[in-house]
């Protein structure tokens, strides 16, 4: 198992999400969510602004970027571009981290750990982006629709288009 699998790699991050969101996660299935790329980051943290007269320096985001690169080495060494997760750290000290993976066939969101466009077919664009669909009042599914063959054939065409590992571990 890589390091990138590994809890004790997170969590100096998952210890500056809970310190930095403590008013998002102490809400009902509060749980914050963000990329990491082997050279950018987007993660739920709010910086301090520097003293006034001061431009910020590096040991005023030193504990970010000490977090950050220590995830940036893990996909390194995993042979990952980026990974994208979805973490739940508990005041109580608990915490669950999900990591989300997707395949060749998924765009990434920007800015969110959840994916963006599912392509089904190598360098075509789905026709919603192209244009906006006319909307047609009372339209319903055809008798003929079936979710379950629906979902079946996109399992056939794009086999594991998202995975999941979920690490879980104590902050305290």
């Amino acid at each position: 198992m890589s390091s990138l699998h590994d809890f004790a790699t997170w969590e100096p991050l998952l210890r500056l999400l809970r310190a930095g969101n403590a008013d998002r996660l102490s809400a009902p299935d509060g749980r914050v969510g963000g990329q990491i790329g082997r050279y950018a980051w987007s993660v739920p943290l709010r910086r301090s602004p520097p003293p006034p007269g001061r431009a910020a320096r590096f040991e005023d985001m030193q504990d970010e970027f000490a977090a950050v690169m220590r995830v940036q080495s893990a996909l390194a060494e995993a042979g990952e571009d980026s990974a994208a997760f979805v973490a739940e750290p508990s005041p109580a000290g608990k915490a669950v981290l999900h990591l989300l993976r997707s395949g060749p066939a998924v765009e990434p969101g920007i800015g969110s750990p959840h994916p963006g466009a599912l392509v089904l077919v190598e360098v075509a664009v789905p026709e919603p982006w192209r244009r906006m669909p006319e909307p047609v009042p009372g339209a319903v599914p055809a008798p003929s629709a079936d979710p379950a063959v629906l979902e079946r054939t996109l399992h056939e065409r794009v086999p594991g288009p998202i995975t999941r590992t979920v690490l879980e571990g104590d902050l305290d």
